[in-house]
Parts: C-alpha cells; structure tokens; sequence
C-alpha cells in the first residue's frame, strides 16, 4: 500500500507519502510542508499501531494519530471507522 496522506501540523498543512503496512508497520515520508522552516514535522519515521493510537519511537501524538487516522480509512474505509461495532472483521456484521 502506498498513498500520499495531508496532515495539520503546528496550524501548516503536511503531506506524507505513507507505504507499507507489512506486519502493521508504515513508513512516512514527508513530501511537502507548508510551515516555517526548521519548525517543521519529521522528514521520516515509521508508525504502527498499539492499541487505540499510533505509536513510534518520539513523535508528535497528535502527528501519528493523524496518520494513523488516514491509514485506517484506506485499509476499512469511514464507515467502519464511524461505527466500529457495525463491523465483524471487517465485514458488515448480519
């Protein structure tokens, strides 16, 4: 999987290419950021999921949530995000 993801960042807008997802771990790469020089979000980590958030070694929460967020929407879609306890596995529960 490979798909570039926008983020709000400090109030600036960030693009990632995220890829991955082998064993629930992604790569992020930023791709652009529209904020001040030297303020600006990590150039590249890797994410994965542990329990309800996203999680690596120091990045920002919020940051990692957000493209967590993103990724969950690509791999379920929103409306198994929306309303998890509509879904078994992730198909439309009977």
């Amino acid at each position: 999987m490979e798909q570039a993801v926008a983020v709000w960042y400090k109030g600036s807008l960030a693009q990632y290419k995220v890829s991955g997802g082998r064993d629930g771990v992604f790569n992020a790469e930023l791709i652009r950021y529209d904020g001040v020089e030297g303020g600006g979000p990590p150039k590249e980590f890797s994410l994965h999921k542990e329990g309800r958030h996203w999680s690596d070694n120091d990045t920002n929460q919020d940051l990692l949530d957000e493209l967590g967020k993103a990724i969950e929407i690509q791999l379920y879609g929103i409306e198994q995000i929306s309303n998890p306890r509509r879904y078994d596995h992730g198909r439309p529960r009977q």
